[in-house]
């Protein structure tokens, strides 16, 4: 199975965390990577992670 690395980023921590969790419930073939509240944040993570949507 394709998973789909999903990124989720925004400057509030209950709707980016709320995001991260509750896309993969949603559909099996998407796996949250990581999460940031800052852009700058997410730049130095996305680098590291690769996902393929921010």
């Amino acid at each position: 199975m394709f998973l789909i690395r999903i990124f989720v980023v925004d400057d509030h921590p209950i709707t980016c965390d709320g995001l991260a969790e509750w896309l993969p419930m949603k559909a099996d073939d998407i796996l949250t990577v990581g999460t940031a509240y800052t852009g700058l944040e997410a730049l130095d993570q996305i680098e590291q992670l690769l996902p393929e949507v921010v």
